[in-house]
């Protein structure tokens, strides 16, 4: 019995330190909380849509592609800086292909929104859902506002310590 209180522990452990460090990328990464707002935005527009199973899942392996290369990025360009606090130019090769993984990764994303989402029929549909209903039109120029500020404003970037404390 103990055993197993043990391993959920160090699960629990495990599932905590994974979270803080998405929660790391959201508020030190200003691409982080693009990519968060952008995913909000698809999935509210995904319900204009008659998405097929596979589209949807092509749909949320895109999202969670870009999001995971964006969280690599993050754990590449955080331990290149430890590594290496002074430039170096094999450092800024190693943070820029990692970039790079993300800036594919997005690139795919935004083909793949084109090739799902572009129908002008829907488009058509979205525009007079919104321009029909004053409220729902209210609420997308919130969401909007919101975020806006949750990308630029809502997180003041800060340079992590040096500090190196590893867990057990």
């Amino acid at each position: 019995m103990m055993k197993y209180s043990n391993y959920l522990t160090k699960i629990i452990k495990s599932f905590s330190y994974a979270f803080s460090g998405i929660g790391y990328c959201i508020k030190n990464e200003i691409n982080m909380r693009f990519h968060i707002v952008a995913t909000i935005f698809v999935i509210i527009l995904s319900k204009f849509y008659d998405f097929s199973k596979a589209e949807l899942i092509v749909l949320f392996l895109t999202i969670s592609l870009v999001m995971g290369f964006e969280i690599i990025n993050t754990s590449i360009e955080t331990l290149v800086n430890m590594v290496s606090p002074e430039y170096n130019n094999l450092a800024k090769i190693t943070k820029d292909a990692a970039a790079g993984a993300v800036l594919v990764s997005a690139i795919f994303a935004f083909f793949i929104a084109f090739l799902l989402f572009w129908d002008l029929d829907v488009f058509k549909k979205i525009f007079i859902y919104y321009s029909e209903n004053i409220a729902n039109l209210c609420g997308v120029i919130l969401i909007i506002i919101i975020s806006y500020l949750f990308i630029f404003k809502c997180f003041k970037m800060k340079k992590p310590k040096n500090n190196i404390t590893l867990r057990k």
